[in-house]
């Protein structure tokens, strides 16, 4: 969703022509976005951006009378940006016909699946939006900015009742019920939208317009549109916006090279509501816009595939970086016009258009050169002499970094081509950290260590069957070099560093899945016990309590496939295991 959400953004960029002065003005197109079906349906129900990170919630409404799959459904948030970040996307989660969905704070670590990526702002104004896969808006929330805040917003009744300013505790993930005496109705303020900058990244020459689709809240008229816009910092005096529609516009004129430019559209309405949405940019002439610390980030033998990452908090212009193999040639050359945005990714496939002739072996290893536009050396990708692979190529593997930007490659038994490394799931034999054992009935789960090192657990995670952190390696927690770390089911009230809690337990008969997490919330390893159409915590038979009680072990230790074996808590796995693990 956001690759296509700024896939837009750019083609615009690229389709608008650059205005120099006595130039005549050519009005940017800007995206129609259209209501999604799901509008009505699926809505923003009360959001509170006070308190700790923990405390902050966005929460999800179903209006209707079906259960609504939020697959591929995104949530964009942000103050003043016209590229909205992305807070949270939809996988596999489901919201029951008038239920809620809670989306908490990006430090609350209670919920995997349901945490928002982004804090919500206590002070700042707030600009939320729902789109679905189709990337059709499904719902829009804004205030402006109060210093005072200290509640929450709610809807009143829940998701088709007016927007009120709460109270400090909020109702998060239940109603809101009927009751609005006593409670502040929100001003209602202008909705801003499908901000579009001209020209992605100008240069002196370029005159810069800026438009934004306003729309006055049902009730209320709009009284005044303004840009306003500073210069490195400088106040400038306010532009009244051209309105076209529902568009309005308004030129930012060149600027020198460097300058820093920061802009926001302001929408006043006839009630003194106000709405706020903007962004910036750096004018460069090129020799600027290079600069930034970008990586080959991971790579594809299979699909002859590089992913470059932009670790900057700033778009980046490729436009004349290089790119080589083990130091020869042919040397690729990016092409005029390539952008890769802030904390982006770009995705080059062997011969396609603006993507290298060469290509990569699995067999011999690799090493690609990354140079910036002034023939600097970026980055250094080299696999060649390591060699994840050896000797095959296995279809779905990549080589990347372990964390995006990060020095370690490891090989990925699922790649992330086109995302961050973090949803890419490590091979368990290139990964230090494993699961090695599971055991419903003696109730415990064995993590190994491949690595010749001891290895430090301090906020290492384990998660189970998608339902949160099931167990936290606490501080001074640690596991050896080749050796074994067993959590065991708690049978008493003070849980212990190698204990879990007893409320949530193993069985050797249900559907079940592990989730083991380093401290950056990184996969490392995981384990699935399913079956097609299953819910994970049903049953799923055999049951491995009755009759020989095995346990899921990888056989061997570390590396090996996991099967059914006798269970060794503490001890070496079976090099080979007494059969699969089997399903009804």
């Amino acid at each position: 969703m956001k690759k296509l959400f700024l896939t837009t953004l750019i083609l615009l960029a690229i389709g608008v022509t650059s205005c120099v002065k006595d130039d005549p003005y050519v009005e940017p197109e800007v995206p129609e976005i259209p209501d999604s079906p799901l509008k009505g349906s699926l809505v923003l129900n009360e959001i509170n951006g006070c308190g700790d990170d923990a405390e902050k919630y966005i929460e999800l409404y179903n209006n209707s009378d079906a259960e609504i799959d939020l697959a591929g459904v995104v949530i964009y948030y942000n103050n003043v940006s016209s590229e909205p970040a992305v807070t949270w996307i939809g996988t596999t989660q489901k919201i029951s016909a008038k239920g809620f969905l809670l989306l908490k704070g990006t430090k609350s670590g209670t919920n995997p699946g349901h945490d928002l990526s982004t804090g919500l702002s206590g002070t700042q104004s707030i600009n939320v939006e729902i789109r679905d896969e189709n990337n059709e808006r499904v719902d829009v929330f804004q205030v402006p900015a109060d210093a005072n805040r200290v509640k929450s917003y709610a809807r009143i009744p829940d998701g088709t009742g007016s927007w009120y300013y709460d109270a400090p505790t909020g109702t998060p993930g239940t109603t809101n019920g009927n009751v609005t005496t006593g409670k502040m109705p929100i001003v209602s303020v202008p909705v801003i939208t499908d901000l579009v900058r001209s020209i992605a990244l100008p240069t002196p020459a370029d005159d810069v317009v800026i438009s934004a689709k306003v729309l006055a809240e049902e009730g209320t008229s709009l009284t005044k549109v303004v840009l306003e816009w500073t210069k490195n910092a400088l106040a400038q005096t306010a532009i009244t916006m051209v309105k076209d529609g529902d568009i309005y516009s308004a030129t930012i004129p060149m600027q020198t090279n460097g300058t820093i430019v920061s802009y926001i559209v302001v929408a006043t309405n006839n009630k003194g509501g106000n709405s706020v949405l903007g962004d910036g940019y750096t004018v460069s002439d090129g020799s600027t816009a290079s600069k930034g610390k970008v990586y080959i980030n991971e790579c594809d033998p299979e699909k002859k595939q590089w992913e470059i990452y932009n670790s900057e908090d700033f778009d980046i212009n490729l436009t004349g970086w290089k790119m080589s193999k083990d130091n020869d040639a042919p040397t690729f050359t990016f092409g005029a016009g390539t952008v890769i945005a802030a904390k982006g990714f770009l995705v080059l496939t062997q011969n396609e258009d603006n993507s290298p002739t060469f290509g990569m072996s699995a067999t011999k290893g690799f090493k690609y050169d990354l140079f910036n536009s002034d023939d600097e050396e970026v980055d250094l990708f080299d696999n060649f002499e390591t060699n994840q692979f050896n000797d095959n190529i296995i279809a779905g593997y990549t080589v990347g970094r372990r964390i995006d930007g990060d020095s370690q490659l490891v090989t990925f038994s699922k790649g992330s081509m086109g995302k961050t490394n973090s949803d890419g799931i490590i091979d368990a034999a290139a990964s230090a950290l494993v699961i090695n054992e599971i055991d419903g009935n003696g109730k415990f789960v064995e993590i190994y260590n491949n690595s010749d090192k001891e290895l430090s657990l301090e906020g290492v995670t384990l998660h189970k069957n998608e339902k949160g952190t099931w167990w936290t390696g606490q501080t001074g927690t640690k596991i050896a070099a080749k050796g074994y770390y067993t959590i065991v089911q708690a049978d008493q009230t003070t849980v212990g560093a190698d204990e879990y809690t007893g409320d949530s337990g193993i069985s050797p008969k249900q559907c079940l899945k592990f989730e083991l997490k380093g401290t950056t919330g990184e996969l490392l390893d995981e384990f699935v016990r399913t079956k097609a159409g299953a819910t994970l915590g049903d049953g799923c038979t055999p049951d491995y309590g009755s009759g020989t009680q095995y346990s899921f072990s990888r056989c061997p230790d570390g590396t090996g496939e996991f099967g059914l074996a006798i269970p060794s808590c503490n001890e070496a796995n079976p090099a080979t295991s007494a059969g699969p693990i089997l399903v009804d």
